[in-house]
């Protein structure tokens, strides 16, 4: 899944696996919730794949935010890869090995409705429709909404 915001310019939404070094699953969570609610971004979608948690922001934010505040978030891949190529791609599927697929996401939660009240990026379509496909559906507030409906995916065989 791209973070890009399709039919934007230079806006990406936050999709990202948190650093393994910030502890299992829950404690991940707890961190990753602090820092976006310091950078005033929500509401948070949080998945897991049994090792790592995923994060996703669907918002349409402007990459020089979130290039001058990610890293500071201790999210430093993300920052490093909307640097280099202007949006990330990230595995959102299980981990297919020679006994078939492991690690197939499940969702947790979604947090931080009450930063998305602070915040004032516009919305993204695309993420919001990931969310709801990943089985966490936002509850969007007013706002506008930016990019298309439809995520950018794409399938790839990684050896």
């Amino acid at each position: 899944m791209s973070s890009h915001v399709a039919g934007t310019k230079d806006r990406s939404a936050v999709v990202a696996w948190l650093p393994s070094k910030w502890g299992d699953v829950a404690e991940s969570i707890e961190k990753a919730q602090v820092a976006f609610d310091a950078m005033d971004i929500g509401p948070v979608a949080y998945l897991h794949d049994g090792e790592r948690g995923l994060a996703i922001v669907p918002r349409a934010i402007p990459r020089d935010f979130l290039m001058a505040r990610l890293p500071r978030a201790g999210l430093h891949q993300l920052s490093h890869e909307i640097r280099r190529f202007d949006h990330s791609w990230v595995r959102i599927t299980g981990k297919m090995d020679d006994d078939g697929w492991e690690g197939e996401l499940e969702p947790i939660t979604v947090l931080g409705y009450e930063t998305s009240e602070r915040c004032s990026h516009p919305w993204s379509a695309s993420h919001l429709e990931l969310c709801k496909r990943l089985g966490l559906p936002i509850r969007q507030g007013g706002g506008d909404v930016a990019g298309g409906s439809e995520p950018s995916i794409r399938v790839a065989v990684r050896r």
